[in-house]
């Protein structure tokens, strides 16, 4: 007979309102969730909740993702005393292509060299 009950959370693994998931309890949550759908073990009604659970903790994880994206600074050099030049992540470099980037880095340094 089929189990009807959903995959049980592992005791580490279960959010509460004061705190949520980190990402990597998130991510764990998810690949038991995966396989216990994989495995077809879980009846319809247990299925559609462990899906539906599935589809909360990737949101979940996606805006933990964003909200890294926009605190991690890019090292794009340094300045005159040694100390690093940084700026923030900007999504809207996603366009740039890898020949652009190349040439971007290749400029910094040649401009880097010049100036020593």
């Amino acid at each position: 007979m089929a189990n009807t009950s959903p995959p049980e959370p592992p005791p580490e693994a279960t959010a509460t309102p004061e705190a949520p998931l980190s990402f990597e309890q998130t991510l764990e949550r998810l690949v038991q969730l995966v396989r216990s759908l994989e495995e077809g073990r879980l009846g319809v009604d247990a299925s559609l909740r462990a899906y539906e659970e599935g589809v909360r903790l990737l949101r979940n994880g996606h805006t933990q993702l964003r909200e890294v994206e926009h605190r991690v600074e890019l090292l794009t050099g340094v300045d005159e005393n040694g100390q690093p030049l940084t700026t923030g992540f900007d999504e809207s470099n996603d366009d740039v292509t890898l020949e652009e980037k190349a040439r971007d880095r290749a400029k910094r340094r040649s401009i880097d060299d010049d100036s020593m």
